[in-house]
């Protein structure tokens, strides 16, 4: 039957968006619960932070056509080679996992002036082989498109495919076109331009616990509470708004005897939702986006 139909469509765009790495665990959960078409606020969440997601993904990859790191069961990525030069050990990673670690510096494997002339390079010559400027801007935009036709069809929006695309296409088209050109430009301007420092678009993963010293409660901060107010280290939700970290060396190689420490700076936190917001919202303390913007 047609109940039936629309329920499978929707748990078919469920889960496209969970391997593709765009909606958490939780959110996949929430989502199966039922039809979230007159709840917004769910559907506002769930959009943002799709989008955030696929925009950080578009500012970190040097080939944003393969999979992100946490969505690869095995192998190794051009962002891989690049740690190994650059630094030692699995530290490298926090840019995904977000700078958790007592530790403020790791210390570099090469050079500075090595492991950044070689990104440079070959970031540039990647993107030779990966087409044009306008065809990687037109791929991003069909894509961030299709992942947003598939979370309306997880929030239960009844409709046909190419409709909701065509409609999705036409109502949103220029914030989707200046999103990804911007996160193309981000990519750009510090993977191939600036090589005397790193700077990264970060994301919280989500289950990581709350901690106002690396990230900003969204939601929490647009009602006027304090972060305070979060009791206890509730868990991230999804990631609505990227920040930038900054690696620089601070003392060279020979001032330290031995290798480059480089320091890790938070120049903006990243806006992140709780799960304590699927509480709100199911004890209806949450009537919907208008209640806390």
């Amino acid at each position: 039957d047609d109940g039936g139909s629309d329920a499978a469509v929707a748990e078919c765009a469920r889960t496209r968006l969970r391997a593709a790495g765009m909606i958490s665990p939780s959110i996949h959960r929430e989502l199966q619960r039922g039809d979230h078409t007159t709840d917004p606020t769910l559907v506002q969440i769930v959009l943002e932070g799709t989008m955030a997601t696929y925009a950080h993904r578009l500012c970190s990859a040097w080939d944003f056509r393969v999979p992100g790191r946490r969505e690869r069961a095995e192998g190794l990525s051009f962002e891989d080679v690049y740690d190994s030069i650059k630094m030692q050990g699995m530290i490298s990673h926090i840019s995904q996992f977000y700078a958790h670690s007592s530790q403020p510096f790791y210390r570099s494997t090469e050079p500075l002036h090595v492991s950044g002339r070689w990104r440079t390079l070959t970031r540039t010559h990647l993107k030779i082989l990966l087409g044009s400027d306008d065809e990687r801007q037109r791929k991003a935009e069909d894509k961030l498109i299709e992942h947003i036709v598939d979370v309306l069809l997880a929030c239960s929006v009844r409709q046909d495919v190419h409709e909701l695309r065509t409609q999705v296409r036409a109502k949103a088209f220029d914030g989707i076109r200046d999103l990804t050109r911007l996160a193309l430009e981000f990519q750009r301007v510090t993977g191939d331009v600036i090589a005397s420092r790193d700077l990264y678009a970060t994301l919280v993963q989500p289950g990581v616990p709350f901690d106002g010293d690396y990230m900003v409660d969204e939601w929490s901060s647009a009602k006027g509470r304090g972060q305070c107010e979060v009791q206890g280290p509730s868990p991230v939700l999804c990631t609505t708004q990227l920040g930038i970290r900054r690696d620089e060396v601070i003392q060279s190689a020979e001032e330290a005897g031995c290798k480059n420490v480089v320091k890790n700076t938070l120049i903006s936190k990243p806006q992140v939702t709780l799960e304590t917001i699927l509480e709100e919202l199911e004890e209806g303390q949450v009537e919907g986006p208008e209640a806390c913007y």
